[in-house]
């Protein structure tokens, strides 16, 4: 599983072939996530896994994140991994997670954002 930057994916989701973008924070979800991203909450994953799988069959890349993605946008993802029947698909982490996101952009491409809470 291979991290990328806010750069590749913002490089990304401006393409014609833009990646599903997975935000698995729970209620640090407030104040702001990336456009279009599918809010997974961590709390439950697990037990949704199949449903996620369902949603994310169509794309051929799937970008994972969370606040700082060190622990439970990494663990998602592997967990996405282990259990998808897709073996096709690859999956990525955000490096530095929406924090780093939110100070690379600044509400570029976020629904929902809230400035004060990134400064």
């Amino acid at each position: 599983m291979e991290r990328i930057s806010p750069a590749t994916l913002k490089e990304w989701l401006n393409s014609d072939n833009p990646p599903a973008v997975v935000d698995v924070r729970d209620e640090d979800y407030f104040g702001g996530h990336i456009r279009d991203a599918i809010n997974f909450p961590s709390e439950t994953f697990s037990k949704d896994l199949s449903k996620l799988e369902e949603i994310l069959q169509k794309h051929d890349r799937v970008v994972f994140y969370c606040q700082l993605s060190q622990v439970r946008g990494p663990t998602c993802a592997k967990k996405y991994i282990i259990n998808s029947t897709s073996t096709s698909q690859k999956v990525y982490v955000l490096n530095g997670g929406f924090n780093n996101w939110a100070q690379t952009y600044n509400g570029e491409l976020t629904d929902g954002f809230i400035p004060d809470l990134y400064r």
